[in-house]
């Protein structure tokens, strides 16, 4: 009996004390949700391609909370902002399937490049409207486009290339052809257009190396604009 009684006064100590146990945080990690959190904040994508943006609504704590988002001025000429309902399945209660919900603690959306350029857009969380992520979209040409300043040439004619928006031709850039050469390159002071002599031969679409982007804070060569390719295309004739 007296094994017994020791034991349950030790219980009922320990019960005490877990009855009495707070948590000082609690308030912090389960409350106070004010910041939309992007990844990546800057997204990256090329004309033509799409890349994935994921929100959160969290605290100080970097918990979440189980919100959607409403999604506000994309630039719809130069980017494109698609939701994924089925990310995230979750067990509902009384059912053994994944079910799609609208609610999540994290949603999932697709940005689409249409047109090279910086833009934003606004997500803003169902449970709480006055506070506001913006995420940025930098889109970086997919080629040159009709850059080239003629379509059919003969030998020792200069051939203007431009480039396109958001990038800049370099001191190193080079041309090269389909078929063909053409002479030493000029890139012109403000380094917006190139101009190359073609010779007999030369043809179809135009190559230029070591392009740069203009987007702010980027300063140096990207690997991405390593080349870029015209869409158009030269023919010499005799």
């Amino acid at each position: 009996m007296k094994k017994m009684a020791c034991g349950t006064a030790a219980f009922a100590v320990l019960f005490g004390l877990g009855a009495c146990f707070d948590n000082p945080s609690a308030a912090v990690n389960n409350g106070n949700f004010h910041l939309v959190q992007a990844a990546p904040t800057v997204a990256w994508v090329r004309a033509g391609d799409s890349d994935q943006v994921l929100l959160r609504f969290v605290n100080d704590a970097n918990n979440g909370v189980v919100t959607s988002f409403n999604i506000v001025n994309p630039s719809p000429n130069g980017i494109a902002v698609h939701y994924v309902g089925n990310y995230r399945p979750v067990f509902l209660q009384g059912q053994d399937t994944l079910q799609n919900v609208t609610d999540k603690d994290q949603q999932d959306y697709y940005v689409v490049g249409v047109a090279a350029g910086e833009y934003t857009f606004h997500a803003v969380p169902t449970i709480n409207t006055a506070d506001t992520g913006t995420i940025t979209v930098r889109v970086p040409p997919r080629d040159l486009g009709t850059a080239l300043s003629a379509h059919t040439a003969t030998a020792a004619t200069t051939i203007t290339i431009t480039a396109p928006a958001f990038t800049r031709f370099t001191p190193t850039s080079a041309v090269t052809w389909t078929t063909g050469t053409s002479s030493a390159t000029t890139i012109s002071a403000d380094s917006t257009t190139l101009t190359t002599t073609v010779t007999h031969g030369t043809g179809g679409a135009a190559t230029v190396t070591n392009l740069h982007l203009t987007f702010p804070d980027i300063t140096t060569a990207s690997a991405a604009l390593a080349s870029l390719v015209t869409r158009d295309s030269l023919t010499t004739v005799p």
